[in-house]
């Protein structure tokens, strides 16, 4: 039997530590709550994190900071300066041998270039803008409507990837057009100069401050109910130690699966395995490499059109150098397989042909080393825990737990900016039935005294 914790000094146990997790713990520290994070791993930040790799720092997963929206405002409200490098400009695509800035009178520009149908193209654009897309048609769907141009198709595949991690014949067209409506499509960013893991810890370390606790290698392994609601975390330590955490309430940050896992030998086990039985994650490629002498002047994030798998590159050592040892840059690809939905491709294979994008858009690719090659496949450790355009709610079928993440996030978001939403979402999810009235008063107002 594990031991409970007779301290049960916390309001809500969030389960993970990623971008949902610390968001929504912020949420409820500012609500005047104290939750409990737990986090299985030593690292915080999930796939927006650091691992380091012969003297290099590598992003997990996200590889920059939107310089707005409900991840951005967090910082304020914390108190934390994240002191981004901002590249300028932030974003370059290469088109036809020519790199353009993108932006609403810029996609006229790019594809007047590259066919005579742009009139039609942009007519196309502005309507699935102003949300006159069919739902039901894929983006490259929606393409092949206005032409045949095989760099226009393949602009949209990489808007697709870049964006949202899956290929345009994967990505549903209003998705797209909700984010272009919504965000503008890319926004200005930075680059974390310590990585992003130096981010998530100044993140933690502000919560704690203001009364909650985080609790590192610390797995869920079960959640005990009573009734129709949860009442404990079933946890392991990192020494093996099971734990009974009280949970007045929980936040999962695990994704959607992952969280119906928790639930298995319960009475709410058939209700969740529904409720994920089609939820499709997706996959991603990232190379990391480096040269001894730069070899990519724009110091932001380059997209790429007529490639077969690559879609951007961030040049994280021109705006980070502490990222890289000294006299080394650091660059990172990106790319998604075919399929990118679901964990069945072959490595090896895409990996060449990603390495053959670059021999072919990078001049002196050839003299690069590798630092590290990621597959990262959706049946294992997900890009995203769902495919954009078909994510859950943040509410369950149990009312005091709630899920956070890109599993369950809003229609048309993407990244960082959408976890830190579903944190938002979550905890006004909890209002009222499970917290009371509590989460109600003003930011800053606590009810306990800070540890």
């Amino acid at each position: 039997m594990p031991r409970t914790d007779d301290r049960a000094d916390h309001d809500v146990v969030v389960i993970g530590a990623g971008v949902g997790g610390l968001v929504a713990a912020a949420r409820l520290v500012l609500a005047g709550q104290r939750p409990l994070v737990i986090e299985a791993t030593q690292r915080l930040g999930g796939r927006f994190s650091t691992i380091e790799q012969d003297g290099f720092k590598l992003p997990t997963g996200a590889v920059a900071v939107e310089t707005s929206g409900p991840f951005w405002e967090t910082f304020a409200e914390l108190g934390i300066d994240p002191q981004l490098q901002v590249p300028d400009p932030p974003v370059l695509i290469h088109v036809r041998g020519r790199d353009l800035r993108p932006g609403a009178a810029v996609w006229q520009h790019m594809i007047a270039r590259v066919t005579k149908n742009a009139g039609r193209i942009a007519e196309g654009i502005a309507e699935g803008v102003a949300g006159d897309a069919d739902e039901a048609m894929t983006l490259e769907e929606w393409a092949r409507r206005y032409t045949r141009s095989r760099t226009v198709l393949s602009l949209f595949q990489s808007l697709a990837a870049s964006i949202f991690t899956v290929n345009a014949d994967e990505l549903p067209a209003g998705v797209f057009f909700r984010n272009l409506r919504e965000t503008g499509g890319y926004k200005r960013f930075g680059f974390a100069p310590d990585g992003n893991a130096a981010v998530a810890e100044a993140i933690a370390d502000a919560v704690v401050a203001r009364g909650a606790q985080v609790m590192r290698g610390t797995a869920a392994t079960a959640l005990e109910l009573d009734g129709d609601r949860v009442t404990a975390v079933h946890a392991e330590r990192a020494d093996g130690t099971m734990v009974r955490l009280p949970a007045p309430a929980v936040v999962s940050n695990t994704g959607p699966r992952a969280t119906a896992r928790l639930l298995a030998g319960t009475r709410a086990r058939d209700a969740f395995e529904r409720r994920v039985r089609d939820v499709q994650t997706t996959s991603m490629l990232a190379l990391a490499f480096s040269t001894r002498r730069p070899i990519i002047r724009h110091p932001g994030i380059w997209a790429f059109t007529d490639t077969e798998r690559l879609c951007n590159l961030a040049n994280l050592g021109a705006t980070c150098p502490r990222l890289a040892p000294a006299g080394r840059t650091l660059y990172e690809a990106y790319g998604v397989p075919r399929p990118s939905v679901g964990g069945e491709y072959d490595a090896d294979a895409e990996r060449a042909i990603l390495e053959r994008d670059l021999h072919r858009m990078i001049p002196g690719f050839g003299e690069a080393e590798v630092v590290l090659f990621k597959a990262v496949r959706g049946d294992v450790t997900p890009a995203q825990q769902a495919r954009p355009g078909y994510d859950l709610d943040v509410r369950t079928p149990i009312a005091n737990l709630v899920e956070v993440g890109d599993g369950v996030k809003p229609y048309g978001w993407i990244g960082t900016t959408a976890c830190a939403q579903t944190a938002r979402q979550a905890v006004d999810a909890l209002r009222g039935a499970v917290l009371g009235d509590r989460l109600d008063q003003p930011v800053g107002s606590h009810l306990h005294a800070p540890s």
